[in-house]
């Protein structure tokens, strides 16, 4: 099996099977229903059983390790008012800015939370740079400006005539093909803030989520899984009829403007974006093959925190 994003859709699987498990155990008053009427499923769980033993063992105990302290920041996985529901969510709704993977919600409809999926990789999200896509108007709904196109054109003309060729035979690939297309890139994002006093709000709800959610993190290496509440609008850490969360969480403050954007120091392939209110990306460039394609990928990281968001750390048994 391959490795990677196929054990991350096998996780997906490992948390949704051993949350109802957990639920159904702990909660029995509580009607769990686990919806497996979508085409997804079907796919995480053949991820998962085309694991090793010893692989479905990691993704196992990094699911189990969370779920004590999901239900003490959220009371109404207890509450037993009401039947809960578990569902996944596929990948396309991250291009929507949707990034949970699976949802929790009463069937009533009066409350949900979501959990975005980690394994063994914080990376928010892995976009794509080529001389056809608009980054900008996929992330922020503004469309690039001529000028990006102007300044990246010559180097993606220059990489169609390299096709076939190994990156690694390519001389100084960093300074023909990743300085500029960052440089580029880094203009036109500060170009797209200077148009809308919305954009910085906009960017985060595309890298980081129009929604509110817990980011689960599984190291496998250190066997541990992290929790990462993003409280973006309040939605998360609410009170049950009965209860009140154990501990309290912040909600976040968005940011409302761009301080900088330059170049990581001593790196040809990152450039860091600091905004107000604590934010801070990291978005470094590579080739995501062997042989020159006519795009490149784009790894961002969130690399500086707002206060408020925290990091949970929930040893494995």
């Amino acid at each position: 099996m391959s490795k990677g994003y196929t054990l991350g859709r096998a996780f997906e699987y490992a948390c949704l099977t051993q949350l109802e498990k957990y639920l159904r155990q702990s909660f029995p008053d509580s009607a769990v229903i686990l919806d497996q009427s979508a085409s997804y499923y079907l796919v995480v769980k053949s991820d998962y059983e085309s694991c090793s033993e010893a692989e479905r063992e990691k993704l196992t105990k990094g699911a189990e390790a969370f779920l004590p302290t999901l239900s003490l920041l959220e009371p109404m996985l207890k509450y037993p008012g009401g039947a809960l529901l578990l569902s996944l969510q596929t990948d396309n709704q991250g291009t929507k800015g949707d990034v949970r993977d699976v949802l929790i919600s009463r069937y009533d409809g009066k409350w949900e939370i979501g959990l975005s999926l980690k394994h063994n990789h914080t990376a928010l999200k892995h976009s794509r740079l080529s001389k056809d896509i608009d980054f900008a108007d996929s992330w922020v709904g503004s469309p690039c400006s001529d000028r990006y196109w102007e300044d990246i054109k010559p180097v993606f003309d220059a990489l169609e005539e390299k096709k076939g060729v190994k990156w690694s035979e390519l001389e100084s690939k960093e300074d023909m093909v990743y300085v500029p297309i960052l440089q580029a890139f880094t203009r036109e994002l500060l170009r797209q803030s200077e148009k809308s006093k919305e954009f910085p709000e906009r960017l985060v709800d595309y890298l980081v989520g129009r929604y509110d959610f817990y980011k689960i993190i599984s190291a496998d290496s250190k066997k541990v899984t992290y929790i990462e509440p993003f409280n973006l609008n309040g939605a998360l850490n609410q009170s049950s009829p009965d209860q009140a969360p154990a501990f309290p969480l912040q909600k976040i403050s968005t940011p409302t403007r761009v301080v900088t954007m330059v170049p990581k120091q001593n790196s040809k392939t990152t450039v860091e974006l600091y905004m107000d209110n604590g934010w801070q990306f990291n978005f470094r460039i590579h080739s995501a093959s062997t042989y020159v394609e006519t795009s490149l990928k784009l790894d961002v990281q969130l690399a500086g925190c707002p206060v408020g968001v925290i990091m949970m750390l929930c040893p494995w048994k």
